[in-house]
């Protein structure tokens, strides 16, 4: 890059500013988009509490002051909107709206009844539960716990969070907007075993495994040299010319064999499963040998003043042909001795693939017992890369009358 460039000193570009988030609570974002919920039993029925995190579309929706109400509890303050049905549905004493009529004594005792009637599980998650506002002290903390959250969110401080509260019982379902810091949302976390909520996936979702051959480690010099007629020996083999061998996605490994007869369908047999804790990786191959003589291709590297130390710049490829697709069900349901149809096969065919871009296509062929590929037509010899110089004149000469 030259530093140099007028792009680079353009008043026009600017530094990328990204928003800070501590990690805390990223924790806690996550753990509410999934959901979480927690069983309860009330007069013998089971019950459920459900926290969602509200989307930023709720969120954009602005609420009148009379719509939330703080609440201390042992955790810390929390808002609610539309307090009554849902902290009424998880008391056995009916939730009343204070008033400033009631004199002192007559709050003492209904709250002192309230939270002796509370559900045990909710008073295991909040302890005690109380109005701000039952004494003028009380009341000016609580315009001070509702003015902080907005002030922390005009100063891109988000450390406050909004979740959905949901109460199903008895076929009742009620629920409030619950907001808070991040302080009160660890502790409600920690208080209680919660369960993440799993959504089912669709039965008919079908999933795609590309069929890899074998794993090929080349310098960038030789790739640049291949050429038609060329035979490629991969660095890691997956299957064996006579068709038995691995199929690997992710951390799954299917062993079997491959039926690949004159005519479709084509199959793989599976022999044995397994489940790895870490996908191989074919580079792991070549850094443990970086001078092996596994590819056939020979190359020499470029010598200048600058980069006549440097290793080679390796690229790993795969030898594919074709896929197995399968369903969500078919893949829950594998087992030694299922048969998966193959996909886009042709017989003693397979690519030279860098990723998801196919590069060159070939014949398969067994030298020595080990899986080759003769390179039959290169898919980049249409378009040469050509040197900077090169491609202007190449330019000039299209633009030319």
């Amino acid at each position: 890059m030259n530093l140099n460039s007028p792009y680079i000193n353009s008043p026009q570009v600017r530094p990328l500013v990204l928003p800070t988030m501590r990690m805390q609570q990223a924790r806690i974002r996550s753990a509410l988009a999934t959901g979480l919920s927690l069983p309860f039993i009330r007069e013998g029925l089971a019950g459920r509490l459900h926290l969602q995190r509200v989307n930023e579309s709720e969120l954009t929706e602005e609420l009148s002051p009379s719509q939330a109400s703080g609440w201390r509890s042992d955790i810390g303050h929390v808002s609610l909107t539309n307090p009554f049905p849902v902290l009424s549905l998880l008391s056995d004493c009916p939730l009343l709206p204070v008033t400033a009529e009631d004199d002192g004594a007559a709050q003492e005792w209904y709250w002192t009844l309230y939270n002796q009637s509370l559900n045990p599980v909710l008073r295991t998650l909040f302890g005690e539960i109380y109005p701000l506002g039952l004494s003028m002290k009380e009341k000016a903390q609580k315009e001070c716990d509702l003015k902080e959250p907005v002030a922390a969110q005009r100063h891109g401080n988000d450390s406050v969070l909004c979740a959905w509260l949901n109460v199903s019982w008895n076929g009742i379902v009620v629920r409030s907007r619950m907001r808070a810091v991040d302080a009160v949302w660890l502790k409600l976390f920690s208080l209680a075993d919660w369960q993440r909520q799993h959504r089912a996936l669709p039965a008919e979702m079908a999933i795609a495994m590309p069929l890899t051959l074998a794993d090929v480690v080349l310098p960038f010099t030789a790739l640049q040299q291949l050429q038609t007629g060329d035979i490629v020996l991969p660095n890691r083999q997956w299957f064996t010319p006579s068709g038995e061998g691995t199929l690997s996605s992710s951390t799954l490994r299917l062993r079997g064999t491959l039926q690949l007869t004159e005519h479709a369908p084509y199959t793989f047999t599976v022999t044995d499963m397994e489940t790895v804790s870490m996908p191989p990786s074919a580079t792991d191959t070549m850094l443990a040998a970086p001078h092996s003589d596994a590819s056939a291709l020979e190359f020499t590297p470029a010598s200048d003043n600058v980069t006549e130390n440097l290793p080679p710049l390796p690229i790993t490829l795969h030898i594919r042909c074709g896929s197995v697709t399968m369903t969500l069900t078919e893949l829950q349901h594998l087992a030694n001795g299922s048969v998966l149809t193959l996909r886009d096969v042709v017989p003693g065919q397979a690519w030279l693939y860098h990723g998801d871009i196919a590069l060159a296509s070939g014949d398969l062929v067994d030298v020595e017992g080990r899986l080759g590929l003769q390179i039959t037509q290169d898919f980049s010899a249409s378009t040469p890369i050509l040197p900077r110089s090169d491609e202007e004149n190449s330019a000039e000469q299209e633009l030319a009358p």
